[in-house]
């Protein structure tokens, strides 16, 4: 699993995640917080369509059962799947997106 991008000669499958976008939780009452809405990429790559299928939906089915002290609530809002054939070899691309309430 790597953060934004893969480095050169990865091993396959591939989990690369991004952090699209970070809203602090402000109140009227205190103000800013140390709790906030993220929104996260989760891209899965292989050869093989059913091997990202496959591991795409196992990290589906466990970051939505994620709760900790500093992880509130975890909601899979969508998938979509494309080929990545800018590489010697094709790779398919499961693609997810993930809202977090967490503290940060």
């Amino acid at each position: 699993m790597y953060p934004m991008k893969a480095p050169k000669g990865f091993e396959q499958p591939c989990v690369i995640y991004n952090l699209l976008h970070l809203d602090p939780i402000r109140t009227l009452e205190t103000g800013a917080s140390d709790r906030a809405v993220m929104i996260y990429q989760i891209d899965v790559y292989d050869e093989s369509y059913k091997a990202a299928n496959t591991l795409a939906i196992s990290i589906r089915d466990n970051l939505v059962e994620w709760v900790s002290a500093d992880v509130q609530a975890v909601s899979w809002t969508g998938t979509s799947q494309t080929i990545d054939d800018t590489t010697e070899v094709a790779l398919f691309r499961t693609m997810m997106t993930f809202v977090i309430f967490a503290s940060v």
